[in-house]
Parts: C-alpha cells; sequence; structure tokens
C-alpha cells in the first residue's frame, strides 16, 4: 500500500474538500469486512491510477419561443468549434419548447414526443456517433446531453431531476431541470437548464428561482465504482446528492435578467452596431446603417426633410464618455461593457447574492439576445410593448462551492420550501410586458447570508480560466468561446452558445484495474489469515478419537435396541472469534443431534454436542432389514465467515430377528450362522431351503430358559417371569443385548445370560411379530371356549408354535 502524505488541517464546511487525515492509515480487516477493506484501500491509492484527463464541453441554450425551430440546429449547434467532432460533451438546454403562456400545457400531461423529436433533430445535427445519455423535460424546458463515442465508456452514474418554481412556487413553467453525470470515475458533473421568472422588476424572485433550484436539485446516489477526489478513504454514504457534491455546474438557460436603462437609451447605445447580417467584429469599423425605422426615426426624418436636409440621415453616434453612460467606448465591446454594468445578474453577483455564490461568467462580446422580431437576423421588439433589449440567454459555471448556498441551497438533504418564510407574491401587470407573461413574484424577508463575489467590480465579467485544486491534482474549467448566433431568427431570442475546455484528474482503467486486483489478493490472503478456523474430532463408539478430516461420523455395525452415541468436539484453532452451528441436520426418528452451545468459540476453546442412534421399534428393524431405511447423509457443520464442514453420517445395519416374520424365520437352516448371515446371503442362495415347523429362535431360547430355571430356583428366585417384567420397562440390559447378539447370529448364549434376560428377549421377540399368534377378534365366539376349536382356526405355522409353547410350559 502506498502511505499518503500528511494533510494540513483545514477546518471542514458543508461542500468542502475534507482534508483530514484518513482513518485507515492502518488497515485492519475484519472478516465481515472485506469490501470495505477493498474500497478504502482503492481510495488510499488513487494517485496510482488517476491521471490529468482533458475533455471539451460545449453548453448551448435557446429559447425557442414555442416556434418550429427545429430544422435551425444544424445551422449553429455544431459551429461552435472548428473540429465539431472534437467536442466531448454537448449539452443542449431549450426553454419554451410548448407554449408556456398556456396554462393547459403546465396542468397535463406533455406529450413525450416532444422531447423525442427535439432529440432526433440534435441528433442529426451532430456529428455521427454521439450517443445522448440523458434527456429530461419540464413542461417547457428541456435538457439533452449528448458525449462523443471517446469518453461514452467513462461516462457513468447519469442522473436527472427537475424543479418547478413557477404558479405558488411549485409548479414547473418556471424553474430548472438538471443532469449529473461522472467522468472518469471521479468529476461529478452537472448541466442546469432554467427558465426564471419575467419582467424587469422581477429580480427578487429571479433570485429566488435560483436559489430553490439550487437547493431542491437532487440526483441519485453515485455507484459504488466512483472514488471521487475526496481526500477521506472512509467507505462513502451512498446517498442522494445536491448540488454541493458536484464539483462542476453549468447553469444556463433564459435567466431573463434585464437591463436596468431606460428603453431609448439602450436602444440607442445599440443602433450604430446593430447587423442586417452579422454583427461587426473590429473596433475600427465604420457606423453601419440601422436597418430599424422605427416610429421616432419617422418623425426626425420628416422633420428633416422639412429642414431641406433631403432625407440624408446624419450617423447616430453613441453618447461621449462626459455624457449619461461614461463607461461607453466609441466600439462594439465598449458598448456592451457599458450595458452590461447596468445588468441585473452582474449587480446581484456583485452584491454577493447567496443564489449566484462562487459562479463565473466570462466576458459577453456579443449583442442582446432578447427581445427580437421573430424573421430578422437585428430587430429588436418593433411590437407595441418595445421591450428593452437585454441579454436573458447566459452560460455560467461554478466550481465546487466551498461555502454552502444561503437558506439550505444546494445540500445534500432535500428540503421542502419553509411555510414559516417571510414570502409575498404578488400578481404582476407591467405596460412593459404581454399580458402572457404574467408571472408571480416573490419577496423575500431579510434573510442573513453570507455575502461572497469574485467579482471585480472594476469590470463585468470573470476570468475565463477557473481552477480549483483538489488532493489528486486541480480541476481546471477554461472557457474557449462565449458567443450567440445573431443569425438564427425562427425564435425571439438567440441561441448562445459557450465552449469550455475541462481538466482533473480521471482514473486510468488500465491502472486502476491492476491496482483493484493487487487489494483483492491481499484482502483475499488476509480474510484467510483472518478467517476462523475450526477442528472436529469425533469419539466413535470404540473410543478411538479421529480428525473430521481423515473420518466420518460413522457409527460402524449397529443393531436393534441398542444405543448409539459419537461425541462431537469443535476446537477453535484459528485467531478469530468463530461462530459454529448445524445446518438443517438429517431428521430420523430413531436419530438425535445435539446442537452446539449457542456461544461463540474464543480462539482455544471447544464446545461438545453428542449424536445418538437408536432403532428401538419393529416397524423400524423391519425397515433396515429390507433395506427401505439406511443411514448414509452428512452433517454441516457451518461456521460463519469460515469454511463449512462436511461430515459423512454412515452406519452398516446388522440384520435382526427382531420384527421378522416368522413366515421368513422358518426359511432359516441350523448352522447358516443365524438370521444375520442368512440374510445377507443372496436370493439364489436363499433357494432351495428347507422351511421348518416352528422358528428356530424359539427353540433356542426356550430351551435355555428350561435349562436355567433350576439354578434360579437355588437362587432364590423362584418366579424369573416376574422379574423379566422389570427389565423390560428400563432400558436394555446388557444381558438382554447380549441375548439378542447370540440370538441374530446362531451363537453360543453367553454363560451369564440369565433366565430373566431370556425371557425378555422371547416376550420381546413375540410382542415384535408382525401379525399376532392369535387373532381373538377373528376366532368365533363358540370356538374360544374350546381349545381345539381356537388351533383349527390358526394357520399351520400359529399353530406349531402354540402347541410347541403349551408343551414346553
Amino acid at each position: 500500500m502506498v502511505s499518503m502524505p500528511s494533510m494540513p488541517s483545514i477546518p471542514t464546511m458543508p461542500g468542502s474538500w475534507d482534508l483530514s487525515p484518513s482513518p485507515y492509515t492502518t488497515p485492519a480487516l475484519e472478516a465481515p469486512n472485506t469490501h470495505t477493506y477493498v474500497t478504502t484501500q482503492l481510495l488510499s491509492r488513487r494517485r496510482e491510477f488517476l491521471s490529468p484527463k482533458t475533455v471539451t464541453v460545449q453548453v448551448s441554450t435557446w429559447n425557442i419561443g414555442s416556434f418550429e425551430s427545429a430544422h435551425d440546429l444544424p445551422e449553429w449547434l455544431p459551429k461552435v468549434s472548428k473540429s465539431p467532432e472534437q467536442v466531448d460533451i454537448y449539452a443542449l438546454a431549450l426553454q419554451e419548447v410548448v407554449d408556456v403562456t398556456n396554462t393547459q400545457n403546465f396542468l397535463r400531461y406533455i406529450d413525450p414526443k416532444i422531447a423525442l423529436s427535439w432529440k432526433a433533430h440534435a441528433q442529426n445535427a451532430l456529428p455521427a456517433g454521439y450517443e445522448c445519455v440523458a434527456s429530461t423535460q419540464l413542461i417547457g424546458m428541456l435538457l439533452m446531453v449528448f458525449v462523443s463515442p471517446r469518453i461514452a465508456d467513462s461516462t457513468t452514474n447519469v442522473s436527472v431531476s427537475n424543479v418547478g418554481t413557477g404558479l405558488m412556487g411549485y409548479v414547473g413553467n418556471k424553474g430548472g431541470v438538471g443532469v449529473r453525470i461522472v467522468l472518469g470515475d471521479t468529476l461529478r458533473l452537472v448541466f442546469v437548464n432554467c427558465h426564471l421568472a419575467a419582467f424587469t422588476n422581477a429580480t427578487d424572485r429571479r433570485n429566488w428561482d435560483a436559489a430553490e433550484i439550487s437547493r431542491r436539485l437532487v440526483f441519485d446516489p453515485v455507484t459504488k465504482e466512483t472514488v471521487g477526489l475526496n481526500e477521506s478513504t472512509a467507505l462513502p454514504k451512498y446517498e442522494q446528492e445536491g448540488l454541493d457534491k458536484s464539483d462542476i455546474v453549468f447553469w444556463t438557460g433564459d435567466l431573463n435578467y434585464r437591463i436596468e436603462l431606460d428603453n431609448a437609451d439602450v436602444r440607442s447605445l445599440l443602433k450604430p452596431w446593430m447587423p442586417k447580417d452579422l454583427p461587426p467584429t473590429h473596433a475600427d469599423i465604420s457606423t453601419p446603417p440601422s436597418p430599424i425605422v422605427g416610429r421616432n426615426e419617422s418623425k426626425e426624418k420628416e422633420k428633416d426633410e422639412k429642414d431641406g436636409k433631403n432625407g440624408k440621415e446624419e450617423p447616430h453616434l453613441p453618447p461621449t464618455p462626459s455624457e449619461m453612460h461614461p463607461a461607453a467606448a466609441m466600439t462594439l465591446e465598449g458598448t456592451i461593457d457599458s450595458l452590461m454594468r447596468h445588468d441585473q445578474l452582474l449587480k446581484v453577483r456583485r452584491e454577493g447574492n447567496p443564489a449566484w455564490n462562487d459562479f463565473k461568467e466570462g466576458k459577453v462580446t456579443f449583442l442582446p439576445t432578447y427581445k427580437y422580431d421573430q424573421g430578422t437576423v437585428g430587430v429588436f421588439d418593433s411590437s407595441e410593448k418595445a421591450r428593452v433589449p437585454a441579454w436573458c440567454d447566459r452560460i455560467l459555471w461554478r466550481l465546487r462551492a466551498p461555502l454552502p448556498v444561503a437558506d439550505g441551497a444546494g445540500t445534500s438533504k432535500p428540503q421542502v420550501p419553509d411555510k414559516n418564510a417571510e414570502m409575498l407574491f404578488e400578481a404582476v401587470d407591467s405596460e412593459e410586458e404581454d399580458e402572457e407573461e404574467d408571472d408571480l413574484i416573490v419577496t423575500r424577508g431579510d434573510t442573513p447570508s453570507p455575502v461572497r463575489t469574485s467579482l471585480d467590480t472594476q469590470r463585468p465579467y470573470d476570468d475565463p480560466v477557473s481552477s480549483y485544486t483538489t488532493p489528486f491534482g486541480p480541476i481546471t474549467v477554461s472557457q474557449l468561446s462565449y458567443v450567440s448566433h445573431q443569425h438564427i431568427t425562427t425564435s425571439d431570442h438567440k441561441p448562445v452558445s459557450s465552449l469550455f475546455s475541462l481538466t482533473f484528474p480521471a482514473s486510468v482503467p488500465a491502472q486502476r484495474t491492476t491496482i483493484h486486483a493487487e487489494i483483492v489478493r491481499e484482502a483475499d490472503k488476509m480474510e484467510n489469515e483472518h478467517r476462523p478456523v475450526i477442528t472436529v474430532l469425533i469419539d466413535s463408539p470404540t473410543n478411538e478419537i479421529s480428525s473430521s478430516e481423515n473420518h466420518a461420523l460413522d457409527f460402524g455395525n449397529i443393531a436393534a435396541l441398542r444405543i448409539y452415541e459419537l461425541t462431537l468436539t469443535v476446537a477453535n484453532t484459528g485467531t478469530s472469534i468463530a461462530h459454529t452451528s448445524f445446518v438443517d441436520p438429517p431428521k430420523k426418528e430413531y436419530l438425535t443431534i445435539e446442537p452446539l452451545p449457542a456461544k461463540a468459540l474464543q480462539p482455544g476453546e471447544t464446545a461438545s454436542a453428542s449424536i445418538r442412534l437408536h432403532v428401538n421399534t419393529p416397524e423400524l428393524a423391519r425397515k433396515f432389514n429390507s433395506g427401505e431405511e439406511k443411514l448414509d447423509d452428512v452433517v454441516v457443520l457451518h461456521t460463519k465467515d469460515g469454511k463449512d464442514t462436511f461430515l459423512p453420517l454412515t452406519a452398516t445395519w446388522q440384520p435382526t430377528t427382531f420384527g421378522t416374520p416368522i413366515s421368513e424365520l422358518l426359511h432359516v437352516p441350523e448352522s447358516s450362522g443365524g438370521y444375520r448371515a442368512w440374510a445377507a446371503q443372496s436370493e439364489d442362495q436363499k433357494q432351495g431351503n428347507a422351511r421348518y415347523s416352528s422358528p428356530r429362535e424359539l427353540y433356542r431360547l426356550t430351551e435355555h430358559i428350561i435349562g436355567v430355571l433350576p439354578s434360579c430356583t437355588a437362587q432364590g428366585h423362584p418366579n424369573p417371569f416376574a422379574r423379566s417384567q422389570q427389565l423390560a420397562t428400563v432400558e436394555q440390559s446388557n444381558d438382554v443385548l447380549a441375548t439378542w447378539e447370540a440370538l441374530d447370529t446362531d451363537t453360543p448364549f453367553p454363560a451369564e445370560t440369565t433366565a430373566e434376560a431370556a425371557i425378555t428377549v422371547l416376550e420381546q421377540w413375540f410382542r415384535a411379530l408382525p401379525d399376532a399368534l392369535v387373532d381373538w377378534d377373528t376366532v368365533p365366539a363358540a370356538a374360544k371356549k374350546k381349545g381345539s376349536a381356537v388351533l383349527e382356526s390358526l394357520d399351520k405355522e400359529a399353530v406349531n408354535i402354540v402347541v410347541y409353547m403349551t408343551a414346553v410350559w
């Protein structure tokens, strides 16, 4: 890991770069936090894969006034740059794509075909290969962002947001739309298209609109792949973001700020420079004749003719520096500078209005963009209203702001307008404006806010180059051009475009992939080292201790009625805490798996559990004898954040006469090794075996009982049958189990086998038979009173057993 240089201690303010030391300077990995480790390490090594990258961005805005203007896009949109195909991003902001003076348009559904049509026209106007990554519309405002193939793969995290600030502060006839993209895994770039309140005297309302847009624009969280340009290596909070999280904001649209001068003065100053075709570009150009013949000029012309001037009008010159506009020079540039000093936007920025904190605008060198007679190159509004010419259409930019906008504007926590704020909405009807543009004007009560402006009071524009230093290199915005398209005549506004060059630290994909792979390998290694490790020991029925890696949970040979138990011991042999448990253990009626203790095992600690097996019913015994049931399963021991241990669970069944039908026992020959050996034979081997009159097991048990009865009397136990009842009510004694083993294998009974044990086995043998010897429910009532009649109702095998038992006892 590359160590990070120490950074100076700088107070952190909302929206600023966090230069505090990283809490991950000494990384430590816990098993559950592998993702955290990989993310923080990748962030801490950003200097290894970030490199300066430069992209070209063109921002264009046009209020089309709901006129049919789409066919004009090829005439100006791709012609700002000498090499249109070298522009990486085109951001096109349109206003009034529908008639916003028609209230039906902002109260009803907007047809998406409008945006799709503009998108198609813009796509056709641009060089081939550009992709529209975002398009968002709010009634009349439409913002589209196109990227070139060169940066398409590195353009991610596209998100859009809309804010209405019109009627009652919410309706979308006024407001703004925004698009956020991330370039090169680092740069959060936002484009804002706005249409602010109209009227010359609505400056406060425009400021409020802009502040609300800044405050309420909220974008989706960025993805985890975005590394950003913040020094902190803490795991990012993936939450919604406001403008305060953006590295660069381009703000454009119809801002509607006006010139606070008399209409006649403005027109008088601009008159010498109004073009017939294109605006003059040289300061020494001779004064062109004005194409405008207004009402006042007509009167002057008539007066001149009466005075004998033969209709020859003397050139109209702008005021001299000694007159009412002392900054006006005898050039177009000087005239524009003189008028811009009375521009409302420049004024509110110079005053440090918080709505425009830290925004910059390049030098305006073009004629006012509003308002022209439609279809003319340079004829200002000649209608009865005769609007004052103004630069309504603007393009500004802002690098990440060190302070938040007042009233919570631009913060990442979305807010709603404060209902308690002192606001006054007034309906305005100005004689200088159309009734169709009636709007709501808002004035706010005095609110203390930081006053901050970078605008030079001696000049009405900012430097074309802005730079901000991040911990990984500077972000630089260079304005290459700022022009209007005077020759476009299909709207009463002129389009405005600005070309920018952005330089910023961006991720180099190949280097990032290599470093990410290194971190993942390191994380895997550390994860394995910190992963809980357990060792499982098994205490088998033969008291042999074995490791789970070499031995299964094998009960070995199992027989009916006998209880088998394995002890499983789990030892934490690693360096981390271990949480272990059985996962979905096998569910069998003859199997009991004791759960492990719920507590976590510290390194070096152990925990034990037992697994108990007991086949104690004749039904189970018959299933094991037939092969219908067998024990061949797996016990899964899960270790949280560690490896699961899979323990095969097996046992080998030993066939038994317990529960075996008499019809089957009659075929077991003498000297065959008993039922167990005979059951293991194939069906072919079993063919031809003689059929006996009674099971050999019955003979052996009765002979043994008769043989040991005298000893019972000598020992003072004259009634072993009564004592056998006691044995049958408790867990199987060793004598009883040994007797069953000898019976199943046709081996001699142990010498210590007592009459009580043999009687107990005999009783269990009879009880385990699938069918009763005598089914009293089927014996006629009359026959029950006569023994011979009972025998006549029984099967031959049952008759032989009953006769034999009667004779013996």
